[in-house]
């Protein structure tokens, strides 16, 4: 009778390939995550875009009816969706013809987003509505020109 089981130089040979491939695996793991927890507050300010470019073109920002101080409030003055549940802190100031939104992880989890936020500033002036966004970690995980610009 024969045995039929694997040896140990077979067992090892498997072991090291499933090391390599969970080597290789585990960074693209990781930036898919980054990439997609940074992107949540972009819907957002998207949508706060379009509210400050239609009904606010005619009101001032430091009206003492807003309040941008708090997640709550701006979400229900510009009646935005905001990401939170622990992850983004909302903040923000005005003034007669500018608003200024930021939004920052506040999570420990993952540390590739410690310290990321996105200003949003909005300048009403004679030649329309201005838009910028800014962000302060690495350009790797998210791109936001689509939200700076003008409306004129």
């Amino acid at each position: 009778m024969r045995n039929r089981a694997f040896s140990l130089i077979e067992l090892m040979v498997v072991i090291a390939i499933i090391a390599i491939l969970a080597a290789i695996a585990l960074p693209l793991y990781q930036d898919f995550t980054c990439k997609t927890k940074a992107s949540e507050p972009l819907k957002a300010l998207a949508d706060i875009k379009a509210a400050l470019a239609g009904p606010f073109q005619g009101i001032d920002y430091d009206n003492t009816i807003f309040d941008w101080t708090t997640q709550t409030n701006i979400a229900s003055t510009t009646s935005a969706v905001l990401p939170g549940a622990g992850r983004w802190s909302w903040s923000g100031t005005a003034a007669p013809n500018d608003v200024t939104l930021t939004a920052t992880y506040s999570a420990s989890s993952p540390a590739c987003l410690s310290g990321f936020s996105f200003d949003l500033l909005a300048n009403k002036g004679n030649d329309g509505l201005r838009f910028q966004v800014t962000q302060t970690a690495n350009t790797k995980y998210v791109r936001t020109t689509n939200l700076t610009g003008a409306i004129l």
